[in-house]
């Protein structure tokens, strides 16, 4: 490095004692830094110590008098100290914490952006909630039972109706009752026929509550709801949904968030798991804050159930508040009641649906290095293709934990929020467990019921992703 020498040598003009520059201050080699006064950083900072004390010994000086007035004279004796009578200075009392915190105009755009958020998400949701519900009675609802049990006709009536087929009708028939039923003892029906006709329906259902479609798509099951119930009936838990839906996304940002420090990973919220240093944690710590959200919501979830499947007519029991019955919910006394095919078929759904979102956008990106910004519309499509397998994976498990949470609702006597049958508007399919319903015939051809609902859900999402596709936006989101 040159010496002081070989620099007055370059520039013999310089005098660093006399030259002025205009600059508040300057270096020199023996002094340090200096302002035009000649006074250095370290006599400032004695000053700046000198005046501390000075606001301390102020401040426990005023003891008697209010918060607030301790730090006003603490901030003018502050703003003194460091150089004015009054100092705007960033580094101030009020520049620092209360102007930010008072600011109007920073709280409006907050809460502007706020409302806008909530707005969007509450129309969609308001828009797909009708679907969800006629999926929700698809699933648990069997269509097939008919209103009113027909009584057979026993075969001798029958066999005397054809031959009196062409006999001379009497105008004038007899009064007398036992001529009416000449082949039956005593005039009176045979009690079992009656309950052959009623030995495939359990428990007693009104009429004028369940709902009989012409057909189990979903528009005839919105139209019958809509016929039965009125328009609140397809809005059925629409505020139960938005704040189960709301909860899950807290709570799995909640415990991702208090997880990933001590597995030394960084939070998946804020960090892309395709982005982790280790994306192995990050997949695993996604599922099991995934898993524990929705084991944790699971009692909502039950009671989104039960507003689905109860009537919404004034003589109707049940309650329907989430407020009362969430009050009946105690995890101590009421947590062993739900069974535990309950409890894995809930935990089974929330593994299937990440395995096909994170754990194969992970995939894609690592194997063909397709990812949202650089890629959108091969991102999309695999993604689209990869939801539409995750469905008709997943909905078995769904059909079968909606039939395990009615079977809870209306069989169980030690829940808290049991229903009667004259409650419900649809006749409950039978769940005779897990693998039982798996292997009946009739059961597992039900259980991909409301495939048409979740399959045009997916058609227009991917149709909104592609149609929003920005290149000039994508490339400064990325970049």
């Amino acid at each position: 490095m040159d010496g002081p020498g070989n620099r007055s040598q370059i520039r013999p003009y310089y005098d660093p004692d006399t030259f002025n520059a205009g600059y508040s201050a300057v270096f020199k080699a023996d002094e340090g830094v200096v302002d035009t006064s000649g006074h250095s950083i370290a006599s400032k900072l004695s000053i700046v110590q000198s005046a501390g004390k000075g606001v301390r010994s102020r401040l426990l000086g005023e003891g008697k008098s209010s918060n607030g007035g301790a730090l006003s004279s603490g901030k003018r004796l502050l703003s003194k100290g460091l150089g004015g009578e009054t100092s705007d200075s960033p580094n101030s009392v009020s520049d620092m914490e209360w102007i930010d915190f008072l600011n109007l105009k920073a709280w409006k755009k907050v809460l502007a952006q706020l409302l806008d958020q909530f707005l969007r998400r509450y129309s969609r949701h308001l828009v797909q909630q009708p679907f969800e519900v006629a999926r929700c009675l698809q699933q648990v609802g069997d269509f097939t039972v008919p209103n009113t049990p027909e009584i057979p006709v026993p075969v001798e009536l029958r066999d005397e109706e054809d031959d009196d087929e062409n006999a001379e009708i009497d105008f004038f028939p007899s009064t007398n009752d036992q001529q009416v039923l000449p082949h039956l003892e005593n005039n009176e029906i045979d009690k079992s026929l009656i309950d052959e006709a009623h030995s495939g329906v359990e428990g007693s259902y009104t009429s004028n509550l369940v709902l009989r479609p012409e057909s189990k798509h979903t528009v005839d099951i919105l139209n019958c709801l809509m016929d039965n119930e009125g328009v609140r009936g397809l809005w059925k838990a629409n505020n139960t949904t938005f704040i189960y839906n709301f909860l899950s996304v807290t709570l799995d940002a909640w415990f991702t968030g208090l997880i990933s420090p001590f597995l030394g990973i960084p939070d998946p919220y804020f960090m892309d798991i395709i982005h982790s240093p280790d994306v192995k944690s990050s997949i695993l710590l996604t599922f099991a804050a995934n898993a524990l959200t929705k084991m944790v919501l699971l009692p909502l979830d039950i009671i989104r159930t039960r507003f689905i499947v109860t009537s919404l007519q004034r003589g109707s029991k049940p309650v329907r508040s989430l407020r009362k019955l969430i009050r009946r919910w105690s995890w101590r006394s009421d947590a062993v009641s739900i069974p535990l095919d309950m409890w894995v078929l809930t935990t089974l759904q929330s593994l299937v649906s990440l395995t096909f979102n994170k754990a194969f956008e992970v995939l894609i990106y690592h194997q063909w290095n397709v990812e949202r910004h650089s890629q959108p519309k091969w991102y999309h499509s695999l993604t689209f293709a990869s939801q539409t397998l995750e469905l008709f994976i997943k909905l078995p498990l769904e059909n079968l934990l909606r039939r395990s949470q009615l079977n809870y609702l209306v069989n169980n006597k030690r829940n808290p929020w049991k229903i009667d049958n004259e409650d419900l508007i649809v006749t409950p399919v039978g769940f005779p467990g897990v693998w039982r319903s798996i292997r009946n015939k009739r059961y597992s051809a039900e259980l991909w019921n409301g495939w048409r609902v979740g399959l045009m859900s997916l058609f227009c999402g991917y149709g909104f992703e592609i149609m929003n596709i920005d290149s000039v936006d994508l490339e400064q989101e990325k970049f």
